[in-house]
C-alpha cells in the first residue's frame, strides 16, 4: 500500500508591504478557478499547532540552532539571536506538522513562515549573511519545496507598510515614517538577496522571483500557472 505523499509547500518571502499576501490570495483564487487544484492557504484556511511529537524531535534542532547563533553573536545580540532561533523553531515545527497532517492537499501555501523569521525586522538587527546561510544549511530538510520571492523596491514596500501599519496597533513600526522603514529595508536587502541566491543553488527547492511592482492579478495568474506546472511535474514522477 502506497503511503500518501506530503503536500508541496510553497512559502512567500519579502518585506512587509512587498505584496506577499495579496499575490498569494490571487494565486489561490486562480488555482481554485481551475477546479483541478484546491490549495490549502495556511492561516487563511486554518492553522495548526505543533504536536508533542514535533516538540520532541525539535529539541536537538533548537540546541544546534541556538548554539550556532550564540557562538557568533556579540554579547549584546545574544538574547536577540536566541529569540530568532526560537521563532524559527516554532515555524519549523508547524511546517513539519503541515507535511504530516495535510496530505489530502497537494499544495500548501504560506504567505510567510520560516524564511521570514530569519531576517528583519528591527533597527540595528543585521544578521551577517554567512550566519543566515549557516542556518539555512541547518534547516535544509525543513525548508519549503518552493520559495516565492516578491521583489519589491524598498521604497514602495515601505509606503505600503506604513499605510497598513496605521490601521494596526500590533505592528512595531506603527508611527514610523516611510523614510525610516525604507532605510531599514535597504539595510536588510543584502540578507534577503543572499538567501535567495543560496536557495537558487539548491536542488531540493524551486525559487520563483516575481516583480513586486506588477499588478497583483497578473502576478497571481503567473504564479498559479507556475505552481500548476510544478505539481504536474511532481505527479508525473
Amino acid at each position: 500500500m502506497n503511503r500518501p505523499r506530503p503536500p508541496l509547500v510553497a512559502e512567500f518571502v519579502g518585506f512587509p508591504g512587498a505584496g506577499k499576501t495579496t499575490v498569494a490570495k490571487r494565486a489561490v483564487h486562480s488555482l481554485r478557478a481551475r477546479k483541478e487544484i484546491d490549495p490549502f492557504f495556511y492561516s487563511k484556511d486554518g492553522k495548526l499547532s505543533p504536536g508533542t511529537r514535533d516538540l520532541v524531535t525539535g529539541l536537538a534542532l533548537a540546541a544546534r540552532a541556538a548554539g550556532r547563533f550564540l557562538l557568533t553573536a556579540v554579547p549584546t545580540q545574544g538574547l536577540r539571536q536566541m529569540r530568532r532561533a526560537a521563532d524559527v523553531l516554532d515555524k519549523v515545527l508547524i511546517a513539519r506538522r503541515v507535511r504530516r497532517t495535510l496530505q489530502e492537499h497537494s499544495l500548501v501555501l504560506f504567505d510567510q513562515n520560516i524564511m521570514q523569521k530569519l531576517y528583519l525586522v528591527h533597527e540595528g538587527d543585521r544578521p551577517p549573511p554567512e550566519d543566515l546561510i549557516a542556518m539555512l544549511e541547518l534547516l535544509h530538510d525543513d525548508l519549503a519545496d518552493i520559495h516565492v520571492f516578491i521583489d519589491t523596491p524598498p521604497e514602495l514596500a515601505a509606503q505600503r507598510c506604513v499605510a497598513r501599519a496605521k490601521k494596526s496597533l500590533q505592528r512595531f513600526y506603527r508611527g514610523w515614517s516611510i523614510e525610516r522603514v525604507s532605510d531599514l529595508y535597504r539595510e536588510q536587502y543584502e540578507a534577503l538577496d543572499s538567501m535567495a541566491r543560496w536557495l537558487q543553488e539548491q536542488p531540493h527547492t524551486t525559487v520563483i522571483r516575481l516583480d513586486g511592482t506588477g499588478k497583483p492579478e497578473k502576478l497571481g495568474e503567473e504564479l498559479a500557472r507556475r505552481l500548476a506546472e510544478l505539481l504536474g511535474e511532481r505527479q508525473s514522477q
